[in-house]
């Protein structure tokens, strides 16, 4: 059964659903974007590949559907939408049921067509739960070997949660349910009602209901590509989230020459987290690719390796200091835990004065920024040597393009990290030579 681009239903951009029979399959395409024909979305459209595996997903739900109508022998069987929801045996049998009451009803059934209803809608919605919950079950498996293992440790509690929140507003936890609706109530349930470890109180920040929705996106995405999910009401959520911007600090290049002079007792705690954070401020690595550093990652005198976050290849050639660090360590990194890499830089920073250095943090809470000044020496964590590096990058005139060659991100999640410093826009305009005028007043 092809689908169809449903012209008399275009909207204000000319953008039409496409639909099978009379049910859209959440999205819309341009016509000019529509092959007729093979009853596809051409590649002119850039998520092209996204809804054409939608649509090969329904059409072969649609054909399991028809077949059980058949051995039912079923006419109506587009009325029942919640069938998207059921494998071909539950559809079969439920459909079976049906036609058994129907045929043994010698008076007036004491179930009458709306309670019936109801009990398919149960039925259906148990169902979806437990195939939904059945997915993200293999999507742990997933993310547990396929991708860094903090990612994975995530899910359980963004699950928790999202049950939490449905169990609460009574919205079964289907594919079905995933919808514009659905994410709005659920930001709405985070602003306002979640509890806030962190900080006691009801509510979490804009960063924080981000990641809950790309997380949700992500599993559904990985749902629809395996073919267990045929609603793409999802692929809007971005307008409904979008990451907030950050002000999270970092050391320019005096500061980190500072950092590198201070004297500390070799071979010390501290020591080792000095080294770890530098190496990553003058190489861009993340601290879980520092973690699982080899030697043969150097070849010719340049780091090659795929990042563990982004699987995306990284080519950093080494400078004095990455080089003086791999040699005190005889080509290998020093091991030492995230949460004391975190702990130690603070101390150090503390120790160098840095506490009397203050500084914005601005945490976004619904249309509220909430600004907060904290010494400079507690803004600081190991993933601040990150984003030391790419603006370092940035001050030695590197364009976005070769920072993304050297640390592994897309131009997009670049954005995330730029941030030039103040001194650096007052030289830049120092440099523009404005023609002087002279102003005649009539």
């Amino acid at each position: 059964m092809p689908c169809i681009l449903q012209l008399s239903d275009g909207n204000a951009k000319g953008n039409c659903p496409v639909a099978m029979k009379k049910y859209s399959l959440g999205f819309t395409v341009h016509p000019r974007d529509w092959n007729e024909k093979s009853s596809r979305v051409s590649k002119s459209n850039p998520m092209f590949e996204e809804y054409n595996n939608i649509i090969e997903n329904a059409e072969e739900k649609a054909s399991q559907i028809i077949s059980c109508g058949k051995l039912a022998r079923n006419d109506h069987i587009w009325n029942f939408m919640g069938l998207w929801e059921w494998t071909q045996e539950e559809i079969s049998n439920s459909l079976k049921g049906r036609l058994y009451l129907e045929a043994n009803r010698t008076k007036p059934h004491p179930l009458d067509k709306e309670t019936l209803t109801k009990v398919d809608t149960i039925s259906i919605s148990k169902e979806g739960e437990k195939k939904f919950l059945m997915v993200w079950g293999k999507y742990q498996e997933h993310q547990t070997t396929e991708r860094e293992f903090n990612t994975a440790r995530r899910l359980p509690n963004v699950l928790k949660v999202v049950s939490k929140f449905c169990k609460k507003y009574e919205i079964p936890l289907t594919f079905s349910n995933m919808n514009e609706d659905f994410i709005y109530k659920f930001k709405n349930y985070l602003l306002n009602e979640h509890h806030n470890y962190q900080t006691g109180k009801k509510g979490v920040s804009n960063s924080t209901v981000h990641d809950f929705r790309k997380t949700l996106s992500a599993f559904l995405k990985f749902a629809t590509k395996k073919k267990y999910n045929t609603y793409s009401e999802y692929l809007k959520w971005t307008e409904v989230t979008k990451k907030p911007k950050t002000d999270l600090q970092f050391l320019n290049e005096d500061q980190l020459v500072e950092l590198k002079d201070f004297a500390l007792r070799p071979g010390s705690s501290y020591d080792i987290t000095r080294d770890l954070f530098l190496f990553s401020a003058y190489s861009g690595l993340r601290y879980i690719d520092m973690k699982q550093w080899i030697p043969t990652n150097v070849r010719n005198g340049v780091i090659k390796l795929r990042a563990e976050k982004s699987r995306k290849d990284c080519i950093i050639p080494l400078n004095f200091v990455t080089e003086e660090i791999l040699a005190k360590y005889n080509g290998l990194l020093p091991k030492q835990a995230n949460t004391k890499v975190n702990e130690n830089i603070k101390e150090i920073l503390k120790l160098m004065d840095y506490d009397k250095i203050l500084v914005n943090r601005t945490i976004s809470h619904g249309v509220k920024d909430i600004v907060t000044v904290l010494p400079l020496s507690k803004a600081i964590t190991i993933h601040s040597a990150r984003r030391s590096a790419i603006n370092l990058f940035l001050t030695k005139g590197l364009s976005i393009g070769e920072i993304r060659e050297i640390t592994g991100n897309s131009i997009r999640s670049l954005e995330v990290y730029l941030k030039t410093q103040e001194e650096e826009i007052k030289k830049a305009m120092n440099k523009i030579d404005f023609k002087k005028s002279v102003l005649k007043i009539a």
